[in-house]
């Protein structure tokens, strides 16, 4: 079957929420929590957050009211389009112009299946189309107003809302399982690795560190060393630009940038103060090491002067691997952490002379071969598991718009499906 499209704003009254107004303006203001953007999250979730207040006066608080049944839209921002429904009467809060509000009007429309509606047009791209702009994108009241979506009678709305509600209901419950399951891989992932790096693999060895001195916590026959025993910092040479420009993510480890986005030596100014990478190599992202954005390269290449770079001693026996897995462990991304430097927390740098100073272990270069290829095998298997339940995820999220396209689209009889 096929129903007219027709503008929200025939269907219910578009309204946008107000500008912050952090102080009072009379004696008679109302200091109330207020919806924003960071509330409402993809698969019409409304989530709670640290709520915050502003000033309203009463007939403001009255004109920014949430209603059970009103349709709340992220107006701009990353989360732009982003839409869910109020499933109960918020009373006492507003809503900042960060949000549109749509409230149907009862004999045309309900905001379960026109937050349906927008959540497969979302999907579809449709909302980034009415969206399109040469600067930040922006889903305005007016654009909103103007944005056609399926018509079909109220009653036929609450049929396919039901069903909807259902279905997604099943799937939802699915993707934040196996949601669970990628944060509970994860964190196995990681103690086996805090573990294993400090403690070995003897099942005598004691527990992984959980304080600040990991050095301590490791077998009595492991060497205990700083790292300036067992590397160089690499110093900057003259390069060519011929060489692939290397980035290091404590998500993607080390890896070319041109994998993540078009640049190319040319487009650098100068060149100057480089470093040479090759595989062994330990590189640090000196910002960013507290985060764990760091590791021994495996490839070739070249770094910025934002990036240390330290070279294994000829004279000291040592596995890369192992030594990857060591300091990307918690316990040692702490311990750099506290020996990082800087004004702000979040800006936090590891410099050289601080690095080369920590402490560190050194087992025998044997042991770190087999504690490296037993982390290789088992992080494997972890990681085919996560990949898996990532695919599960994606591809539950593909038929849940796909079952919301349909539905809305009256391309299924929702109640011969039910």
């Amino acid at each position: 079957m096929t129903w007219t499209r027709l503008p929200i704003k025939r269907l219910g009254d578009v309204f946008l929420g107000k500008m912050i107004q952090p102080e009072p303006k009379l004696e008679s203001d109302i200091a109330a929590p207020y919806l924003r953007a960071a509330h409402v999250q993809p698969y019409g979730q409304i989530i709670d957050v640290d709520d915050k207040t502003m000033w309203f006066s009463e007939g403001e608080l009255r004109l920014h009211d949430l209603r059970a049944d009103d349709v709340v839209i992220v107006e701009g921002g990353a989360g732009y389009g982003r839409s869910a429904v109020v499933r109960t009467d918020r009373k006492g809060w507003g809503f900042q112009n960060s949000i549109v509000r749509i409230r149907p009007r009862p004999l045309r429309a309900t905001g379960r299946f026109l937050d349906y509606a927008l959540q497969a047009a979302l999907a579809a791209g449709e909302i980034e189309i009415a969206c399109f702009t040469a600067t930040i994108p922006h889903f305005t009241a007016d654009k909103v107003g103007a944005f056609p979506v399926p018509a079909p009678p109220v009653e036929e709305q609450r049929a396919i809302a039901d069903y909807l509600d259902r279905e997604t209901d099943r799937i939802d419950t699915l993707i934040e399982e196996q949601k669970r399951l990628i944060e509970m891989l994860r964190e196995r992932r990681s103690a086996l690795i805090d573990v294993t790096v400090w403690s070995g693999l003897d099942p005598r060895a004691p527990q992984g560190p959980t304080g600040i001195d990991p050095v301590s916590m490791a077998p009595a026959h492991w060497r205990r060393v700083r790292n300036k025993n067992l590397f160089f910092e690499s110093s900057a040479v003259s390069v060519d630009g011929d060489e692939e420009l290397l980035t290091v993510s404590h998500l993607t480890g080390i890896t070319p940038r041109s994998e993540k986005r078009n640049v190319t030596m040319i487009e650098a100014e100068s060149l100057e103060g480089y470093r040479l990478v090759e595989p062994g190599d330990l590189v640090i992202n000196t910002m960013w090491a507290w985060m764990g954005a760091l590791g021994v390269s495996k490839i070739s290449g070249i770094v910025s002067p934002a990036y240390g770079v330290y070279r294994p001693l000829v004279q000291v026996e040592v596995e890369p691997r192992y030594f990857d897995y060591l300091y990307r462990s918690r316990p040692y991304v702490t311990e750099m952490t506290r020996h990082s430097r800087g004004i702000w927390e979040s800006r936090l740098r590891l410099y050289p002379e601080s690095f080369l100073r920590l402490p560190v272990v050194l087992p025998p270069v044997d042991e770190q071969r087999r504690i490296a290829d037993f982390l290789d095998e088992q992080t494997l298997k972890i990681d085919a598991l996560i990949f898996e339940a990532e695919t599960f995820v994606q591809l539950a999220g593909e038929r849940r718009s796909a079952l919301i396209m349909a539905a809305v689209t009256g391309q299924i009889d929702v109640r011969e499906a039910a």
